[in-house]
């Protein structure tokens, strides 16, 4: 009967309420939403905030659709056609655009709103008021040390591929928003060739450009001196070809933090010649530090021409020239 006993006790024991049962979501926080996301060329899908599944655990975040008017670009949604961008078709002389300047080549960028961190050196005005100008030439400064603030990632536009015509040979260019040709032959152009770029555009629309070659722009010496308290001046033999020539030094960190020190200088080529004021020289050297930054920027002049459009709200040009790379020697 005591044997009885135990095995009773303990039948009760094993088939009473017992132990509650466990709940899968007790310690589950569901704050992980998604980042909204492009499911096809013009559908952009959002997240909301989420929730514990009782049975399984897992967290779920419920999702809507939007559709876009133009396209679904990098988690966008683009409801009207806007670009701005550029097609470069340069003849490059020296070791032209540094390690992460673009001023040469044969390259193109598209965007859906201006970029400063994918621009050319000439579009440094568009981004910034110069410190000082002085006729033909203008300052420019704007990183520091310390300064840490990012450019935010540009949206792209993929416009296919972008054709070369009337270059020295066909060229094509290849990427989805920032391009460049493979190869591209170090002789572009002849004086007065109509070089033509041209894309379907993909979901922005079709581009066409067209602008004429120039000649080699000659130099008496590729080396300039900066000189504390006296001017720059840098000549050359107009060509007589309706075209403009831009003298760009640059000195900074990597983009995109602004220059520490831009000068920028533009006039026609039929002057022959730019002159930077000495106070300007003076001030380039005083904010370029001496030119003693880590990252090579463009020093660089270009005769060129171009032609600009606005057929989506923004400038697209094109720009054909050819450059060469100057040494820039500081005396402070």
């Amino acid at each position: 009967m005591r044997l009885g006993a135990v095995v009773l006790s303990i039948w009760i024991a094993g088939c009473g309420e017992g132990s509650p049962p466990v709940d899968p979501c007790a310690s589950v926080v569901c704050e992980q939403v998604p980042e909204p996301e492009c499911v096809d060329d013009l559908t952009l899908r959002s997240y909301a905030a989420g929730s514990c599944d009782a049975d399984s655990g897992a967290c779920s975040y419920p999702s809507s659709d939007r559709d876009c008017a133009v396209a679904c670009l990098q988690a966008r949604c683009v409801d009207e056609r806007r670009a701005w961008g550029w097609v470069t078709v340069i003849e490059e002389r020296g070791e032209l655009h540094g390690l992460f300047g673009w001023d040469g080549g044969v390259r193109a960028f598209f965007s859906l709103e201006p970029c400063m961190a994918r621009s050319l050196a000439r579009h440094l005005r568009r981004f910034q008021q110069p410190l000082e100008t002085r006729g033909a030439c203008s300052l420019y400064q704007g990183y520091t040390w310390g300064q840490q603030d990012l450019a935010p990632e540009p949206v792209l536009w993929d416009l296919g591929p972008i054709e070369i015509s009337g270059t020295s040979q066909p060229l094509a260019l290849a990427g989805a928003g920032r391009y460049e040709a493979a190869d591209p032959p170090s002789d572009l152009f002849g004086a007065g060739d109509e070089i033509r770029a041209t894309a379907a555009g993909g979901l922005l629309g079709p581009i066409a450009l067209q602008a004429s070659g120039v000649a080699e722009l000659a130099l008496a010496s590729d080396e300039l001196h900066l000189r504390s308290g006296q001017p720059l001046r840098v000549e050359w033999t107009p060509a007589g070809d309706g075209s403009r020539v831009e003298l760009a030094l640059l000195e900074g960190y990597h983009y995109p933090h602004p220059n520490s020190a831009a000068l920028l200088c533009d006039a026609p080529d039929e002057v022959g010649a730019i002159e930077v004021p000495a106070d300007l020289v003076d001030a380039y050297i005083e904010n370029a530090a001496g030119g003693e930054w880590p990252i090579d920027w463009p020093k660089q002049i270009t005769r060129y021409t171009r032609d600009v459009q606005t057929p989506y709200g923004d400038e697209i040009e094109l720009i054909v020239g050819t450059s060469r790379a100057i040494d820039l020697v500081y005396h402070y």
